[in-house]
């Protein structure tokens, strides 16, 4: 008996450090924007990361069961979600001049060209990212500069079906290009000019006539280059477990109990 007492101290203690380095793996990985998209009713995307990139949606959607929670929805025709901002720091992450990453739950309905993320508040051709499913049954990104240039050759082939949930994330280390297809990395390009946008408005869909049809679920935003284990960990376990903070899960749990009561 007192051989198994004087091992319980250092099996709590190893059991408490090993919480210690779980909660720290977090706070390394904290979302600069994120939007879980279950909000359920109303107009608004809300960003739960704090940072207070929230979106407005346009045209016809729902929301509907997602890989967490739920999901939106876009029709195809009109749906779009505009994140109208002039701060430089709240624009798309990918046109900030830094090391970042981008995740998300994609389901395409369709295998023609559309676009997911379109990065500028309007559909001019310049100065903006797009993000697109399609054509046929890929995904894909290229950028033009201010100027209209294109930067293109930053990924091979990725796949992605039609009516099936897939996860995506995108790093950036540097100028070098990383895409991760369900976890797995799939293809990598080098940007070998950078010139990146400068427009800070953006949306989720939202190009005329490449309007997203399918949806979407779980985005969020960092400032750092997420590894293989940290990108499977989110696809894995979600992003309120792993990507934001304490005090924004709680507040999170708030907002959603107010969201569906309507109060």
């Amino acid at each position: 008996m007192k051989v198994t007492f004087a091992f319980l101290p250092l099996v709590l203690g190893l059991v408490l450090f090993g919480l210690t380095v779980s909660v720290d793996s977090y706070a390394k990985i904290e979302a600069v924007g994120a939007w879980l998209l279950d909000e359920a009713k109303g107009d608004k995307v809300e960003d739960v990361s704090g940072n207070g990139i929230s979106g407005e949606i346009g045209g016809g959607y729902k929301y509907v069961e997602g890989k967490f929670g739920e999901a939106l929805e876009f029709n195809g025709q009109d749906t779009l979600v505009l994140f109208e901002n002039d701060d430089a720091g709240q624009a798309f992450v990918l046109h900030r001049d830094k090391d970042v990453s981008i995740v998300f739950w994609v389901r395409p309905f369709s295998v023609e060209h559309k676009a997911i993320f379109w990065t500028r508040g309007d559909s001019a051709d310049a100065d903006r990212f797009n993000i697109h499913s399609g054509g046929g049954p890929t995904f894909g990104f290229d950028y033009r500069e201010v100027d209209g240039n294109i930067h293109n050759g930053l990924y091979g082939r990725v796949d992605l079906f039609t009516g099936v949930w897939t996860h995506l994330a995108i790093t950036r280390d540097g100028n070098f290009y990383r895409t991760y297809n369900n976890g797995k990395l799939v293809s990598d390009g080098k940007d070998r000019n950078p010139a990146l946008p400068q427009s800070t408005s953006w949306m989720m869909s939202g190009r005329l006539g490449f309007i997203f049809d399918g949806q979407l679920d779980e985005v969020a935003f960092f400032e750092s280059v997420l590894s293989k284990d940290d990108i499977t960990n989110i696809m894995e376990r979600g992003l309120e477990k792993t990507a934001l903070s304490v005090a924004q899960s709680d507040k999170l749990a708030a907002t959603w109990a107010r969201v569906k009561t309507g109060r």
